[in-house]
């Protein structure tokens, strides 16, 4: 499922960053997307799908291993389990009641997603 509040690409894997959500029409999202060097406003459907070919849809990027390894090590982020679902939680922190999925790079780049945002909105 395509969240715009997430880190983004084009399916193709051009870098690519949401600059409205709320554009009036059947496609709310506009976008910017680089294309040699520079970049080109797109416009996109509530779930990325581009009026353009396929390979300019919006995809969610996934975490690297390594981004994945840091980011448990700075929340201390535990896993419940070795079988599916996944769940993926804190220890330290019952306020944060965990993320389940049968995917654990799921699991794990959701509890990321919501442990940054819940820490960005707490330095506003």
């Amino acid at each position: 499922m395509f969240d715009p509040n997430k880190p983004i690409r084009t399916r193709d894997g051009r870098e690519a960053r949401i600059v409205c959500t709320d554009a009036k029409g059947k496609q709310p999202i506009v976008a910017m997307i680089s294309v040699d060097g520079r970049e080109i406003a797109y416009q996109y459907s509530s779930d990325g799908i581009s009026s353009s070919p396929a390979h300019a849809d919006l995809v969610n990027v996934s975490l690297t291993w390594e981004e994945r390894a840091k980011a448990a090590l700075k929340y201390g982020l535990r896993v419940s389990s070795y079988e599916h679902p996944y769940l993926v939680y804190v220890p330290s922190d019952p306020a944060f009641l965990g993320v389940a999925s049968s995917s654990l790079e799921n699991a794990l780049d959701e509890a990321i997603f919501q442990l940054d945002k819940r820490n960005k909105e707490k330095t506003k």
